[in-house]
């Protein structure tokens, strides 16, 4: 009986949830081929974000950019656009239509001495005790809530973050990522094999004050990292190093001499060779991504803000 009566049970799932499924699965198939067809006629350099609350975040957040950018410029402190901001200037003359942050590369000793300018004129978060992203963000927000409006920075072992704002949901960042030289005669095999090693010894570490002392002292320690050459890479402290598949290095003259390019309403310092830059990572960055995200990095912070008010 009981037998029977699951049986039934599960023949009524199926009769509800079926023909459900069928439909949703025919909607898909047609919208996607709706999209492929709006990619395939559309020019991707003449769109233009045509959400209001993205758009006023990024103009809001630019503002913010052109401040720090500002005072890299009067220190005489180098840098260059990269990832999304740097193919943004390129195909949009500014932000991306469906992004919402903005990076820069700095080679390290033009880094280092960002670092040492921060720590002298604005807020510090001290390294944090642990690698929670939960926390990263309650300790950013509750420095925005005490310090409002005020510059605030973080130096984490892959980025240093500035940030402005009066808490996560109207914060504004600006990251910056080093690059270091390379020997000339370095493979990126070598290299791929290295950063294996170094992934898996940096996992007995749970702050950030000790895996920053780790890098430093690995890059102290390495012969292959020297202090200028032809080749460029993504220091040990550098994001890239970890989440990018590289075939091959970036070279001082793709770099340097640096140039400009139109962002929005300034020029701002791009790498010399942008295009063959760019490619490295981005081989295709003129066409449509196969994975769209819409302001991936607002929706955490939303996301992140009402989880740290629910527990509070």
């Amino acid at each position: 009986m009981l037998f029977r009566s699951k049986k039934l049970v599960l023949k009524r799932i199926e009769d509800v949830f079926y023909p459900k499924t069928n439909f949703y699965r025919d909607e898909f198939r047609r919208k996607y081929g709706e999209v492929k067809f709006l990619k395939s006629i559309t020019d991707i350099k003449s769109l233009k974000c045509g959400n209001k609350e993205l758009r006023q975040h990024q103009l809001e957040e630019f503002e913010f950019c052109k401040e720090i950018i500002n005072i890299m410029n009067q220190n005489h402190f180098q840098y260059a656009l990269c990832g999304g901001s740097l193919i943004g200037a390129i195909r949009h003359g500014g932000y991306i239509p469906w992004d919402d942050d903005f990076d820069v590369v700095m080679m390290r000793n033009d880094y280092t001495n960002i670092i040492k300018y921060a720590k002298e004129h604005f807020i510090e978060i001290p390294p944090l005790e642990n690698f929670n992203r939960f926390e990263q963000f309650k300790t950013m927000n509750n420095y925005m809530e005490k310090y409002p409006n005020q510059i605030i920075f973080l130096h984490a072992p892959h980025w240093l973050r500035f940030l402005k704002g009066t808490n996560l949901l109207d914060s504004k960042f600006f990251e910056i990522f080093v690059l270091d030289y390379f020997k000339d005669d370095y493979t990126m095999k070598e290299h791929k094999q290295y950063l294996e090693k170094i992934k898996l010894q940096k996992l007995k570490f749970n702050n950030y004050k000790d895996l920053l002392n780790f890098y430093k002292n690995e890059k102290i320690n390495n012969p292959n990292i020297v202090e200028k050459s032809s080749k460029i890479y993504y220091g040990l402290d550098s994001l890239g190093s970890y989440i990018i598949n590289h075939e091959k290095f970036m070279t001082h003259d793709m770099l340097f001499p640096l140039k400009k390019l139109k962002f929005e309403d300034v020029e701002l310092t791009v790498p010399n060779d942008y295009d063959a830059y760019i490619k490295i990572q981005y081989n295709d960055y003129l066409s449509f991504p196969n994975k769209l995200v819409i302001a991936p990095c607002q929706k955490e912070k939303r996301e992140m803000y009402n989880l740290i008010k629910n527990k509070s």
